[in-house]
């Protein structure tokens, strides 16, 4: 047993880590995160262009009511938040497992409790004798390695010296998650985004670039009467009479932003197909709810039958599926998002 009560079950402390456990499968793959092309691609794109997603969406739709913040969804791609946090966590887990003897067991249980994909609970009762009296010790042990570590991490938690300031971080972390849930401006950002991306991808921006390719190539036929002056024509277009919209489209990277999107998005999709089988199944409801073209026209009870759900479950589901989503797109605590606490962090 823990001979300081501050880190037993039920303290304040006990129970802002016992939180950050159970999120932390979230906090550490929730992020679209690394050295990756498509994030290259949209850093660049983002760079080199005075559009934005916003931008993209409203070409699409031809509405400036529609997502009035997804101007932010690529401003910050990295949460070093997150990182740092999670690095605190998963240093307190190495000085537990450090400690040897029954320390070893609890990391193990911590381990496979909360930082696993898919986390089978009554295996785990099964495999452990006095599961939950063992998991209590482990999470007091827990408590006390870590806010030893956060204590002493001066570049990102350098307002954190003791044990409340712990509890009121956790508390700000709480918050900023509530912007995901289905009343949070996280939530209906990302399902307005999602509503209008097979609109994006595989008709309106499309549509468009088309009609705008075949006006430029007809005006350019009717002046010289030689498709070849294509560049040159570039390179004057600005003293010529074309409408103001097909100059900006001309001298923008919006073909390339809108790419950055539609990978963003897919990328997005990708990451939370692989969290697990609670994330296959929450992509297999967006890919028929949102993003796979051939479910557009199908009606609730074909979609039923494809899930094997019942209406409320399916609903449910498509409410977590949003929810996980929106994580992934916006970042865990919102850093991507300009309404949260965190945004940039």
């Amino acid at each position: 047993m823990i001979s300081d009560k501050k880190y037993r079950k039920g303290t304040p402390v006990y129970d802002a880590v016992y939180w950050l456990l159970r999120h932390y499968y979230e906090i550490k793959f929730y992020n679209i995160v690394g050295k990756n092309q498509v994030l290259k691609d949209i850093q660049e794109s983002e760079e080199n262009s005075s559009y934005s997603i916003r931008d993209v969406i409203i070409f699409a739709e031809k509405e400036e009511s529609c997502i009035r913040r997804s101007r932010e969804v690529l401003d910050y791609v990295r949460s070093e938040y997150c990182a740092d946090l999670i690095g605190v966590m998963d240093r307190a887990y190495e000085l537990l497992a450090q400690r040897g003897g029954h320390h070893i067991i609890y990391s193990e249980l911590l381990r496979k409790r909360f930082m696993t994909k898919n986390v089978d609970c009554c295996l785990l009762e099964d495999t452990y004798c006095s599961y939950y009296e063992q998991l209590k010790h482990s999470i007091e042990k827990y408590s006390e390695l870590f806010a030893s570590v956060i204590k002493r991490n001066h570049r990102q938690f350098y307002d954190v010296r003791t044990n409340e300031d712990i509890v009121r971080e956790v508390e700000m972390m709480q918050k900023a998650c509530k912007i995901h849930e289905k009343s949070g401006v996280c939530y209906k950002d990302t399902l307005k985004l999602l509503k209008c991306y097979r609109e994006i991808k595989y008709s309106g921006i499309q549509k468009r670039i088309g009609d705008s390719s075949k006006d430029i190539e007809d005006f350019l036929s009717k002046g010289s009467g030689r498709k070849n002056e294509y560049e040159k024509a570039l390179d004057r277009i600005e003293y010529t009479n074309l409408p103001n919209s097909m100059k900006r489209w001309l001298y923008s990277s919006m073909v390339e932003t809108t790419n950055a999107y539609i990978s963003f998005v897919d990328e997005a999709m990708r990451r939370m197909g692989w969290l697990g089988n609670d994330g296959r199944d929450y992509c297999r409801i967006l890919e028929i709810l949102f993003i796979d073209p051939e479910w557009h026209s199908r009606g609730t009870e074909e979609r039923l039958k494809e899930t094997g759900l019942t209406t409320r479950q399916f609903y449910d589901r498509r409410r977590k599926a949003i929810e996980m989503f929106s994580k992934i797109l916006w970042g865990p605590f919102g850093h991507r998002h300009c309404d949260s606490v965190f945004y940039r962090m």
